[in-house]
């Protein structure tokens, strides 16, 4: 939610960043690190509220809301003025029509009760809406006959709302988990004749996104245009890309397009994101469709991807680089197994102390800064998205040095190369050996 009431465009860690990149980072005191932000208002067109049950004098009633800090209390928000003005629309309908169909809210003290939680995403351009519900259920055999019967209501005044299309998914599990990452949990139950994949249509830089449900959006896609644009001003025309968290794969899709890369490949652990992927590489010009694959896997399963491409983009989630990700980048070996002379790593992070961390290890690692700005996503809280643009050039291992003039029998030049310890031990043991070699061959002579 909203936790500052002005200075939205500037909030307190944007401060904490710029003396972060001086003190840490060694950015130029004079160099004042941008923070950048859009609209203050109407700007979320993505947004997921908790549905809970609460206590009036006149008997059991529903709220449609966020969470208050540090509970599971769920606060409404009405007339909420940073949501684009259809979801606030929705949201009242909704609970108007819950309440007359009698939709029995869910109750985490005793795990019981129907609707969970609701996800409404807006398009920029049309107004449209998609709408999920989330159902507290095992089976969709379950839901009925409440379900139906809300969803047959909402349809019957989707003009009023926009709806394009309605979802409805099953989330049975204990625990703060909103939405599932199996498919099979997941149903249209109704769409348009147009809008028959049920999926949310976007353009990105011109690259035309088809974002479904179940897949990993931003809440405030202005700003995150605006983002793309400076990373797109970073990446080199025609260079091979790794993407890794690559969701959908709007980021590498849209340099695909914008910078005509020679090839680009997006990793995402979430299996459910490749039918976006897919639908949104179907509208790419045939010629670049074919420089483009979806990996689903885990980052830390593709670090053999990062030796070999000229930029590589990480948007992680607010806990950071894995771990494996980390320490494999900042290993001394990685500058040494490069297979072009300089890569560069753009990190787009949404968790600032966990972007303060990884920065620093890289560049104790030998990463240079390139750029450093911040973007306000969230006008009203006190959140920044960094960008992050580091560069990191190929060093030759002083042992394959070592080995390959030892092979071309060329002199070692004792001020550019470094012996290993250990073949100077095996050469003075050979010189050793040799020596009792001779002494023994002049005691069997005397002989």
């Amino acid at each position: 939610g909203c936790s500052l009431s002005k200075n939205v465009n500037t909030p307190p860690v944007a401060v904490e960043l710029q003396e972060f990149g001086q003190k840490r980072l060694a950015i130029d005191r004079n160099m004042r690190i941008p923070i950048i932000c859009g609209n203050v208002e109407r700007w979320r067109t993505h947004a997921k509220l908790a549905v809970r049950l609460s206590s009036t004098s006149s008997g059991r009633n529903l709220e449609i809301g966020l969470f208050e800090e540090k509970s599971h209390k769920v606060v409404p928000i009405p007339n909420c003025k940073v949501h684009h003005p259809a979801i606030n629309t929705v949201i009242d309908i909704l609970k108007e029509e819950a309440l007359s169909w009698n939709i029995v809210a869910y109750d985490e003290r005793t795990l019981s009760g129907m609707l969970r939680y609701v996800q409404v995403s807006v398009e920029r351009s049309s107004g449209r809406v998609i709408l999920a519900l989330v159902w507290n259920a095992e089976q969709f055999k379950y839901t009925a006959p409440d379900a139906p019967r809300l969803i047959k209501a909402l349809w019957s005044r989707r003009d009023e709302m926009s709806l394009a299309a309605i979802w409805l998914t099953l989330n049975h599990s204990v625990g703060n988990t909103v939405l599932s990452l199996d498919k099979a949990k997941w149903k249209l139950a109704r769409a348009d004749q147009d809008r028959q994949s049920g999926h949310c249509m976007e353009s990105v830089l011109g690259l035309q996104v088809s974002f479904a449900p179940y897949a990993f959006r931003q809440a405030n896609l202005d700003a995150f245009e605006t983002l793309l644009r400076r990373v797109a001003n970073m990446v080199p025309k025609g260079s091979d890309v790794v993407e890794l968290f690559a969701g959908v794969g709007v980021i590498g899709l849209a340099l695909l397009r914008e910078r005509v890369l020679n090839s680009v490949t997006c990793t995402e652990l979430n299996r459910l994101a490749e039918d976006g992927f897919q639908a949104t590489k179907n509208k790419l010009p045939i010629e670049l469709q074919s420089r483009a694959r979806f990996l689903a896997a885990s980052s830390s399963t593709c670090l053999n991807l990062l030796g070999s491409c000229d930029v590589i983009v990480v948007d992680p989630p607010r806990a950071g680089l894995e771990e494996s990700v980390l320490n494999y980048l900042t290993d001394e070996g990685f500058k040494h197994r490069l297979s072009r002379q300089k890569v560069r790593l753009i990190y787009i992070s949404c968790g600032f102390s966990a972007f303060q961390r990884d920065s620093q290890k890289l560049v104790s690692a030998g990463w240079v800064v390139k750029l450093l700005e911040g973007h306000v996503f969230f006008p009203g809280s006190n959140h920044i998205e960094t960008l992050g643009v580091f560069d990191l050039e190929k060093t030759t291992d002083p042992v394959d040095v070592f080995l390959q003039q030892k092979k071309n029998h060329a002199p070692l030049s004792g001020s550019s190369v470094h012996v290993p310890r250990t073949q100077t031990h095996s050469k003075k043991a050979r010189t050793r050996k040799s020596k009792s070699d001779s002494r023994g061959k002049r005691k069997v002579s005397a002989h």
